[in-house]
């Protein structure tokens, strides 16, 4: 699926972060879907229809509870379904792991549920894709199909890979629609972009497998909608995500909605049910009461096994923050346009909504390098095109803008301009890894294109006396889909010292790099869920090294405290819920939660 839309992809303009306890930044800053707004409440491009968030007058909340503790049969009935390792047309030399036995065999008791389908929501690392794929085969070997994968466009290459890969040739025949081409010869996969389903193309299947599903959270717009008309022409539904509720708790609504047999047909009722009526327009975060139902509910639906299925048997990992208390005039700058944003915050002014989120964004550009700010009007659009709409940010800038940017870059790389406090910190950290670890891959990660282009320069001028070179590799939204996949098969094929300089939203789907071991963030992250997929990507099965995550912290930029603080804070009630709804297959027979 080729999500378009600015509400898509959770990157660093999409964070999202209602905040879930104290403060409501997401009532003060622009509906960009940014960091600050709300994941469903903020501007999309589908019209909303406002009784839509009214509870339905007739909802019966004692006969809801009752509902939500009948669940536990389902979720009982879940944990007894047996592992089925029974895969048709599998090479010789591929074979499930137990976990991904008991995917599928949960996945069909799933399917044949009164929900139609389920939440696979795995952690990073656990092969989500060959367990899906194993669903799909089990129901062609049946004669059903053909079953449907929607998916990211930067991600089909990645499922073609994989069936080629685990698959026998000619035994599980897929085509990847990504434009208007006609259907050819009956397929037992189809691989859709959105542009199908926005123009209404409407196959039928068994099974529609929805990746990374939690880039279609926001319910009001159209990828929800047209992905939603979709499901209802679709037998069973199996969504995947490694982290189903990445920001706000209300995310859980939209995955609801592509399943049958429960309660919540409004996003109204879904607030009522699992928050109580609100006294406000804001979405408020459920109580422990409240908490309780909503994990409930995401534990009758969601299957979700702890990371440490596969960690357990990796080598070891450490996690380092590296601080430095920043002194130049850029922190300074930083810190000034922080403090102007809080004084505006005071005012609680609608109409100025927009020049917070600029201070927000020059602020953090400051803390990072000041010729940053240089570009803070082509940023945003440059991050849309890279992490949200999934195209090359050079097929969406115009000539005017391209102008200036390489006029830019000409102007980083002349003497000394590629120096920052962020950046001398950052070559020395990787000058002490290279002469402790001199044969390690690493992999650098950033919510900035821009700031990227800096490191890369950063690291050709300060490190060019390391011997032997340090080979740099980008992976960016300057690539399309294609020439990114390509990318990582050079990095992964390549030995010996390397570097992978990889944006946070281009680098945030599908990245198997077990060929890096060390992974440093240039800052504090919105969202730890992003970190956790980040490390993901190089702390997983075929990893043989010690690994290595680093993260750069300013204790004196105003910006990076609040951001890791709202990252903290945030974070409690996901972790709460999901924690709940993490089990090992071999758990003891779960116990009957009380709602009352």
């Amino acid at each position: 699926m080729a999500f378009q839309d600015t509400e898509e992809w959770a990157g660093q303009e999409d964070g999202d972060l209602e905040d879930t306890n104290h403060e409501t930044d997401q009532d003060i800053y622009p509906n960009t879907d940014s960091e600050y707004s709300d994941s469903r409440h903020s501007a999309s491009d589908q019209d909303s229809d406002p009784d839509e968030d009214k509870c339905d007058p007739l909802f019966d909340e004692k006969e809801f509870i009752s509902y939500l503790e009948g669940l536990h049969e389902q979720i009982v009935a879940k944990w007894s379904a047996p592992p089925i390792g029974d895969i048709p047309n599998l090479r010789p030399n591929a074979e499930l792991k137990e976990h991904q036995k008991h995917a599928v065999g949960k996945a069909e008791w799933a399917m044949r549920s009164q929900f139609k389908g389920m939440i696979l929501g795995d952690p990073p690392g656990l092969g989500k894709t060959l367990s899906a794929l194993s669903m799909i085969a089990r129901l062609s070997s049946d004669g059903n199909g053909p079953s449907i994968i929607l998916t990211p466009l930067s991600c089909c290459q990645h499922w073609m890979e994989e069936i080629n890969k685990f698959f026998q040739d000619g035994t599980m025949p897929a085509v990847c629609l990504v434009d208007f081409k006609v259907i050819p010869k009956r397929p037992d996969v189809t691989l859709l972009s959105r542009v199908w389903v926005m123009e209404g193309v409407k196959p039928l299947g068994p099974l529609l497998i929805l990746d990374e599903v939690h880039l279609i959270k926001n319910s009001r717009s159209r990828a929800f909608a047209a992905t939603h008309e979709l499901r209802q022409r679709v037998k069973t539904c199996i969504m995947m995500s490694g982290t189903p509720l990445d920001n706000p708790w209300v995310d859980a609504y939209a995955l609801f909605s592509m399943l049958e047999g429960h309660e919540t047909s409004t996003f109204g009722v879904y607030r009522f049910a699992f928050s109580g009526p609100p006294d406000q327009e804001k979405n408020e975060a459920p109580d422990s009461q409240h908490t309780k139902r909503l994990i409930q509910m995401m534990d009758a639906v969601t299957l979700r096994r702890p990371d440490s299925i596969v960690t357990d048997d990796l080598p070891p990992i450490a996690r380092t923050l590296r601080e430095y208390e920043g002194k130049s005039s850029s922190t300074t700058s930083s810190n000034l346009c922080f403090e102007e944003l809080e004084e505006l915050k005071k005012r609680h002014s609608q109409s100025e909504k927009g020049t917070y989120w600029g201070q927000l964004v020059k602020a953090r550009q400051y803390a990072y390098h000041s010729m940053l700010v240089e570009l803070h009007d082509i940023e945003a659009e440059a991050q849309l095109a890279a992490m949200k709409r999934d195209e090359a940010m050079e097929d969406v800038l115009g000539d005017q803008y391209r102008e200036r940017i390489a006029k830019w870059h000409v102007e980083v790389k002349t003497g000394n301009n590629w120096r920052s406090e962020r950046t001398l910190h950052l070559i020395n950290l990787v000058q002490i890894l290279i002469d402790m670890r001199p044969d390690d891959a690493m992999v650098i990660m950033d919510e900035s294109v821009f700031f990227l282009d800096i490191v890369e320069i950063s690291v050709t001028k300060a490190l060019r006396h390391v011997r032997g070179g340090i080979p740099i590799f980008r992976y960016d939204g300057r690539l399309t889909p294609g020439e990114r996949s390509a990318v990582i098969t050079r990095f992964n094929a390549a030995k010996g010292r390397r570097l992978l300089l990889a944006s946070l939203g281009a680098g945030g789907q599908y990245l198997n790099l077990q060929a890096a071991n060390v992974l440093i963030r240039c800052g504090p992250w919105w969202n730890t869920l992003w970190e956790q997929r980040a490390e993901g990507s190089i702390y997983r099965y075929g990893q043989e090294k010690p690994t290595f995550v680093y993260e750069l912290y300013d204790k004196n930029s105003k910006v990076d405290a609040y951001i890791k603080r709202r990252r903290d804070l945030m974070n409690q009630k996901n972790r709460e819920i999901m924690e709940a709804v993490t089990h090992r297959d071999d758990r003891n027979k779960p116990e009957p939660r009380h709602m009352e």
